[in-house]
């Protein structure tokens, strides 16, 4: 077999989530220790334990969001697929103006999974701004070209705008470059994850949406 080849197939993809969540209860400090909680659990019946612990509640600014919960599945997956894992708050990195941490962390990325809620049949603000670098960053469009991406949609209903938020999320990063999967055909082969949830943490009892979160991640770690 070529060097080329076996260095290839022996490397671990890494998939970088980033969670476009007005409502963002990730906490920066801990992202770390939370990967690798995330990384380590077994089984999905596991995997439903550790996310009703980090969900928030109704009314409650603590706790993941809804679309920051299925990242998350969608992150497992990916890591029990045989990816390394990363994640980053787009409230947060944009609050700081810290763009040189976002371009780095997505240009060392394999593949990149973003998690938004559904406003009128589309992303949030911050999925918007992150296109809009990209766009803007000549040099960071040539280095991300090539690379997966998919997306996660949360929306109030079950048929409130995910598809076409999927839809115009997928089109506008493969305009800049980047290739674009959706779910796998383990579960529905279409855009990305439909996640119904209003109230937070509300997610969790759509277990629908939460395995199309999961194909996704699947989806992004065999491509890559």
């Amino acid at each position: 077999m070529p060097e080329s080849i076996r260095h290839i197939s022996a490397s671990r993809p890494r998939i970088l989530g980033l969670a476009a969540s007005l409502r963002s209860g990730l906490r920066v400090a801990a992202t770390e220790r939370f990967l690798d909680q995330l990384a380590s659990i077994p089984t999905e019946a596991d995997l439903a334990d550790f996310l009703a612990s980090q969900a928030g509640q109704k009314g409650s600014h603590e706790g993941l969001s809804n679309s920051e919960l299925g990242l998350a599945a969608g992150l497992w997956a990916a890591a029990r697929a045989g990816s390394e894992i990363d994640l980053l708050g787009l409230k947060d990195i944009f609050h700081r103006g810290d763009y040189d941490q976002l371009a780095s962390a997505l240009r060392n990325a394999d593949g990149i999974l973003l998690s938004t809620p559904v406003y009128f049949g589309d992303r949030s603000s911050l999925a918007g701004q992150l296109l809009d670098l990209i766009r803007g960053d000549h040099q960071l469009r040539r280095d991300l070209e090539g690379k997966v991406c998919g997306g996660i949609a949360v929306g109030a209903k079950r048929n409130g705008g995910q598809e076409t938020t999927l839809i115009y999320q997928l089109t506008d990063l493969v305009n800049t470059g980047l290739l674009g999967v959706g779910n796998d055909s383990d579960t529905t082969a279409q855009y990305g994850g439909t996640g119904h949830a209003g109230d937070k943490g509300s997610l969790l009892a759509d277990d629908y949406g939460l395995s199309t979160a999961m194909g996704v991640g699947r989806r992004l770690t065999h491509v890559a």
